[in-house]
């Protein structure tokens, strides 16, 4: 191969390599993203946890005072009434919370499969990257080989043109 196409090729692989180092680079940061949605994922999880608990602690309490004995017959009604008003929407916002935690674990579901996929298309960027510097190994060896050789022609001719010139 001539030194000409030698570096044409190397050029060739070189922009090859630099194409690979950028996608690498654009996976690494997919990879870092989607591990921040992870993080707030979890977080919004726990938060919509909590938010359940402090729910349901709550309205046990006020139950429990409701359930209270009640002094006369015609307020027993209405409050029962009230009563079974409040325990119907108490069950409501506790269902609520819970699908807020539901949500927030597919969320998180969701967020866990971004980083599998961005994990595997970092690996992918880093075996192209890979598969891009043997190919351009052999060829940067062969460029400098025929340097190496055109340097001895070259060396070997300047003392015949030093003795012709001379003569």
């Amino acid at each position: 191969m001539s030194g000409a196409h030698l570096t044409r090729r190397l050029a060739q692989t070189g922009a090859l390599v630099r194409l690979a180092r950028m996608r690498r680079d654009i996976a690494r940061g997919e990879l870092a993203a989607a591990r921040a949605a992870l993080v707030e994922a979890v977080a919004a999880r726990d938060a919509a946890d909590r938010a359940a608990r402090t729910l349901a602690a709550d309205q046990a309490a006020r139950r429990a005072v409701l359930r209270a004995p009640l002094l006369r017959a015609a307020q027993a009604r209405g409050a029962l009434d009230a009563v079974l008003t409040t325990f119907a929407a108490d069950r409501a916002r506790e269902a609520a919370a819970e699908r807020a935690t539901t949500d927030a674990a597919l969320m998180i579901e969701a967020a866990r499969a971004d980083v599998a996929t961005a994990q595997a298309a970092l690996a992918t960027a880093e075996r192209r990257l890979d598969q891009r510097d043997r190919l351009r190994a052999p060829i940067e060896d062969a460029r400098l080989r025929a340097r190496e050789r055109r340097d001895e022609r070259e060396a070997d001719e300047r003392p015949l043109a030093a003795r012709r010139t001379s003569a």
